[in-house]
């Protein structure tokens, strides 16, 4: 079977921005003026909050004609509808007769059929109607159909694609079933090309060509006799001449006549990508985790079957040279040193191992370590009120009681954190290792089995953590900074050694100039990225560029946070003596007037209820401050009040009354700010 590869003479030259402004506000100012309406490719990998979304929005707003495309409906709807444009809709939710053609969509009756048997009339249908506004935003699966494009002509006049395009399209033809659904096609019609088509494939010979030729036919008898069948009603068969794909079978032999003896061809979404910008059509990529190994394998591996067989011939539209295409990438660098970012317990960097049995219940020491974390967070709302928590999707239930709760692989588009003062990150997130092994066979066109897989664990050794390899039982120290606190190691395939792929790379190169995907690529790579790419968005919901909410991670801290931030690692003894120490004892006041509001109006508490459910005693300890908690159900106070005294006293953990008044005109008695700065000094004995 023939590999893919990459040739390495063939690799594009890549223009790259390295520094739009050396901070955030230069940086904002250039991002409108970088010429997104040439012809190329833009590829804005700006660090999270720099404000490549906006920038991108506010150019679009002067724009004619552009099609948005992300990943989630989500993203689209909390960033883009604000343009006004037209947000595309499955046809499910947009058919005013689902009800009455459901069967016939499940059964997998393409879309203009169905509306054609039941004499719909497409102008005013609000499914087909959304196709026809100039300016539009869509999940990116729209880009495979014809709903994007005028024959071959694409009907807009950009494209912008936020966050990165994944996925993979599986072209699959089974002979055998192939045969089987031309035997129910003959039922109905005539099908001499489709009997040819068969004949061709049965004796293993290209049918690319073939198929060129006769696709119109082949498609006029499958829809002749889906028609017919519909109109009988034998739906075993609308099933399965449904199911007879012709522009796959098309693909498939076009790939074939490159790959040859291959049944399953996994074409990379991203493929759409290149084959638009080959025709001239402007496209802005907005992705904070661009990854440029990646980027140049999906474009090795495009450029290499274009050697082999002309994409113009699967396009039907003729494309420039693939060498001709601009590729730009707009890169920022900003650090913010002065920002920290602590790493707590680093030695477990999971927090999730152990944690959870098959059934997903808790262990006994999962019910500890919960536990713990909440104790730790609760500990926090004594000084900042709104937590935010960021986790495994099987702990949510254990944390959503304490606030915002969100989860990894879920993040982008969310802005549920935005409002925290606090954020939590607890675990490190990883994909299924069957799933990325999947994942990588599709990328890297390889056959490597999940069970051929395996990871290097930790040793403890001289006090400093070693990777140990199951296989050769060697030690060694992280490459990437291990031997001080634990890092996730990438999957691997068994027997992997980073030399030897080296030395693969190396000697492929000068026997060939060509070079095997996964010896470019290999799988720890894509493992890799995955989780720390993650990671990094995770620690950005808490948009650490923008302002200074405490961030704490309960898991691993990617190599390009500690580029950014000061990021402060604690061991286990070392995080518990920071929540649970003396800079945790008090109350500050908006965490204690969100307490005392909340008993007032959710359990219609008075004064001396809500002092006996929160031990709110006056400064001598002796009797109930009532007189406190009065003011501030009365509304004595402001909630603007109460947050800017919260921040002169976590501003000057010394001040007094009269610097509270100097630095802030307040109504109020001094004893009330005296109260303020003692129950956020002394505090301890609170009930929160």
């Amino acid at each position: 079977m023939m590999v893919a590869k990459i040739i390495i003479d063939d690799q594009l030259e890549i223009i790259i921005y390295p520094e739009l402004g050396r901070d955030l506000d230069e940086i904002r100012l250039a991002l409108p003026a970088m010429g997104y309406n040439h012809e190329g490719i833009h590829i804005l990998d700006l660090q999270p909050g720099i404000g490549k979304t906006h920038a991108v929005i506010d150019f679009l707003g002067s724009q004619n004609s552009f099609l948005v495309v992300t990943g989630t409906h989500k993203l689209l709807e909390s960033e883009y509808e604000k343009l006004g444009v037209m947000h595309w809709e499955s046809f499910p939710k947009m058919c005013e007769e689902y009800s009455k053609v459901k069967n016939m969509h499940s059964l997998g009756v393409p879309i203009h059929v169905i509306c054609e048997f039941q004499c719909c009339e497409k102008h005013k249908c609000p499914y087909w109607t959304q196709f026809d506004h100039p300016k539009a935003i869509a999940p990116y699966h729209f880009l495979d159909t014809n709903r994007v494009r005028e024959g071959h002509h694409f009907k807009y006049d950009m494209l912008v694609v936020d966050e990165a395009m994944t996925g993979y399209k599986s072209i699959t033809v089974d002979l055998n079933e192939l045969k089987g659904t031309k035997e129910i096609i003959s039922k109905y019609i005539s099908t001499s090309e489709l009997d040819a088509l068969v004949e061709l494939m049965d004796k293993g010979e290209d049918t690319f060509d073939f198929i060129q030729r006769n696709i119109k036919d082949i498609n006029k008898a499958k829809y002749a006799s889906l028609k017919s069948a519909l109109a009988q009603e034998e739906w075993d068969d609308v099933k399965k001449i449904s199911s007879l794909n012709v522009s796959d079978l098309r693909k498939f032999a076009y790939y074939r006549s490159i790959h040859e003896e291959i049944t399953t061809y996994d074409e990379p979404r991203f493929y759409e990508i290149f084959d638009l910008a080959r025709q001239g059509v402007p496209i802005i990529l907005i992705d904070a985790s661009f990854d440029m190994d990646l980027f140049l394998l999906l474009y090795g591996r495009y450029a290499y079957e274009d050697s082999k067989k002309s994409r113009s011939l699967l396009t039907g539209k003729e494309l420039k040279p693939l060498q001709d295409i601009k590729i730009s990438v707009y890169e920022s660098h900003i650090q913010q040193k002065e920002r920290k970012i602590y790493r707590m317990d680093k030695d477990n960097f999971y927090y999730k191992k152990g944690l959870l049995n098959q059934d997903k219940e808790l262990t006994e020491n999962g019910k500890r370590t919960i536990e713990q974390l909440k104790s730790f967070i609760l500990r926090t709302k004594r000084k900042y009120p709104n937590v935010g928590i960021i986790t495994y999707k099987e702990l949510i239930p254990h944390f959503s009681v304490l606030g915002p709760t969100e989860y990894f692989f879920n993040l982008r588009g969310s802005n549920a954190l935005e409002s925290c003062d606090v954020v939590f990150i607890i675990g490190t997130p990883q994909a299924n290792p069957i799933e990325t092994v999947k994942e990588y066979n599709k990328l890297a066109m390889t056959h490597i089995g999940p069970k051929e897989t395996y990871r290097r664990t930790y040793t403890k050794k001289d006090g400093e953590f070693l990777l140990k390899d199951p296989e050769t039982g060697k030690l060694e120290y992280h490459p990437w900074g291990g031997g001080v606190e634990k890092i996730p190691d990438a999957l691997r395939p068994k027997g992997d050694v980073g030399s030897h792929r080296i030395d693969a790379r190396e000697y492929q190169i000068l026997d060939s100039g060509e070079v095997d995907l996964d010896i470019y690529y290999p799988l720890p790579y894509l493992d890799q990225l995955k989780s720390d790419s993650e990671q990094y968005q995770a620690i950005h919901r808490a948009r650490p560029f923008l302002n200074q909410k405490e961030i704490y991670v309960f898991g691993n801290v990617p190599r390009q946070i500690r580029e950014e931030f000061n990021v402060i690692s604690l061991d286990k003894d070392q995080t518990t003596a920071y929540f649970m120490g003396t800079g945790t004892h008090g109350v500050y006041p908006l965490s204690l007037w969100s307490s005392i509001t909340s008993l007032y109006q959710k359990n219609e508490l008075n004064s001396l209820e809500i002092a006996k459910e929160l031990r709110l005693y006056k400064q001598d300890k002796k009797s109930y401050n009532t007189p406190f908690i009065t003011a501030i159900i009365k509304g004595v106070l402001s909630p603007r009040d109460v947050k800017k005294i919260d921040r002169l006293i976590k501003a000057n953990p010394e001040i007094t009354a009269k610097g509270i008044r100097r630095g802030y005109k307040f109504e109020g008695p001094d004893k009330f700010l005296e109260d303020c700065i003692f129950y956020a000094k002394e505090g301890n004995f609170i009930n929160m």
